[in-house]
């Protein structure tokens, strides 16, 4: 069930930059960005992996969608679940990136949290975020040891 509902957020994911205006706002706004905690957990790692997806093959896409998609990245961190938890880390690391790429600030209420992750429970989401922020080291060269 696990890899059926991985294998579902990532063609979503896929095929969101692919969708007219009119049908990609519907589907950012009333699924992949609504982060309910009452539902179901499976329903929230679906929602978590479709946005890693997303942000990790086209940040742009969610651009528009700033200030609920901070909110819900900071949502995934504080998750109950290891896997909407480091998918958490890959979404904020993502995003991160994408901001340093275009020399602009990444929200700091979004920093904090991300950073803090590596005093997480689970051994899986401190070595994500290690690799995450090797990611982000090695996209300028200005930020690596010569």
């Amino acid at each position: 069930e696990d890899v059926t509902r991985g294998c579902a957020a990532g063609c979503l994911a896929s095929l969101l930059p692919a969708l007219p205006e009119e049908e990609l706002t519907p589907v950012m706004t009333d699924t992949v960005l609504v982060d309910d905690n009452s539902l179901d957990w499976t329903i929230r790692h679906g929602r978590s992996a479709t946005l890693a997806v997303l942000m990790a093959q086209s940040p742009d896409t969610a651009a528009q969608y700033k200030d609920k998609l901070a909110k819900t990245i900071l949502s995934h961190l504080a998750g109950d679940h290891v896997s909407t938890v480091t998918n958490g880390v890959r979404s904020a690391g993502y995003l991160i990136l994408d901001h340093v790429k275009h020399n602009s600030t990444a929200p700091t209420d979004l920093v904090t949290p991300f950073v803090r992750s590596i005093n997480h429970s689970s051994n899986d989401v401190k070595i994500l975020l290690s690799q995450m922020i090797s990611l982000l080291a090695k996209s300028q060269s200005d930020m690596l040891p010569s």
